[in-house]
């Protein structure tokens, strides 16, 4: 499973998060969330609003909430058997997650995510935007208009010209965000039906 996230800036006992947080004063939480956000904002070097783009941040959520009042959040959901295929078949660095190499494993959290962000939904309504894979290939614009909408943010047609962007991705989608969007990945479990059958069955359950 995922290794926890390590908030402990302020040196404290370096416990994993949430563990780090039981006792965190307002204070404690105040001087994370700058850290933080002063780190992204060196990264995105002064470029509009700084985004951060991690699968793993469900697992955060509520504490991103608490610690970053103004943050909007974006679900990206996807088809659960062509993302639980995509993570299987892809090779991870060693710091990777190490559940997606088996499929009860890759299925009991792909569980647990859907019950988190139930969750999260419940506790924080108006915070959540839901953006399907789906319809994201089938309306580009139509999708990122709402994206931008949700986040107070003006329409620009270069969101439609995202490949173009010349910045360094060194994430596994470092080849998918150079090329336009495309509709091939829908449905990409498909082919291999027959030998993901034991997964997509315990997808069910």
């Amino acid at each position: 499973m995922s290794k926890g996230l390590r908030i402990s800036p302020l040196g404290g006992t370096g416990d994993a998060f949430p563990e780090t947080l039981r006792n965190a004063d307002d204070g404690t939480i105040n001087a994370i969330a700058e850290r933080f956000s002063q780190k992204v904002q060196d990264q995105a070097e002064g470029r509009g609003r700084p985004t951060n783009k991690t699968p793993m941040h469900f697992l955060y959520i509520g504490f991103i909430a608490l610690a970053l009042p103004n943050a909007r959040i974006i679900h990206c959901r996807r088809d659960p058997r062509d993302l639980c295929f995509s993570c299987y078949r892809q090779l991870f660095s060693h710091t990777g997650p190490e559940f997606t190499y088996d499929f009860d494993e890759l299925a009991r959290y792909h569980g647990l995510y859907t019950r988190l962000m139930k969750h999260w939904h419940r506790v924080l309504p108006d915070r959540i935007l839901d953006v399907d894979y789906e319809q994201v290939v089938e309306d580009l614009e139509g999708e990122a208009k709402r994206i931008l909408a949700f986040c107070n943010l003006p329409w620009q047609e270069t969101c439609l010209e995202f490949h173009a962007g010349l910045r360094t991705v060194r994430t596994a989608s470092n080849l998918q965000v150079r090329r336009p969007i495309y509709t091939s990945a829908v449905g990409s479990w498909r082919p291999y039906e027959r030998h993901l059958k034991p997964l997509f069955d315990l997808l069910e359950k």
